[in-house]
């Protein structure tokens, strides 16, 4: 009889960030830093979604999702790195942290709505074999 469980590569992308794109940086060269941070950190996992990008105040971020449970070393890390970074509180709430101390909210609406057309793009993470090499001819 077959399982009604899913294969664990097919685990839902439940876990949505943002990172800021830096003046002048393409939005791949930001999962690209993400991945490099969550390796140093040792955090693996199957897939990265770059949703689109979203303007939140005057900073631009890159949308993401994806099957990493708990983002926040990861997270903590691109933001000790200069970055402003966007994530989930207790409550299910968002909150922008720039650099500097400044926090606020931002809409759950903004987090979750649907991509823009043609800027959606797969990444496979760290967890699997050759990650690097998606980010050599970009």
């Amino acid at each position: 009889m077959p399982s009604s469980n899913p294969p664990p590569f097919d685990e839902p992308l439940k876990t949505y960030f943002a990172v800021q794109v830096q003046r002048g940086e393409q939005p791949i060269r930001v999962v690209e830093a993400v991945m490099k941070s969550a390796k140093g950190t040792g955090i693996l996992f199957r897939k990265l979604e770059l949703i689109d990008t979203v303007s939140i105040g005057t900073s631009t971020f890159a949308r993401m999702r994806t099957d990493i449970l708990n983002p926040f070393p990861l997270l903590d890390k691109l933001y000790e790195e200069g970055r402003a970074i966007v994530c989930s509180m207790q409550g299910g709430e968002y909150v922008a942290r720039m650099p500097g101390g400044r926090m606020g909210r931002v809409s759950n609406l903004i987090m979750h709505a649907i991509p823009k057309l043609g800027q959606t793009q797969m990444f496979r993470g760290t967890k699997m074999k050759h990650w690097e090499r998606q980010f050599e001819a970009a």
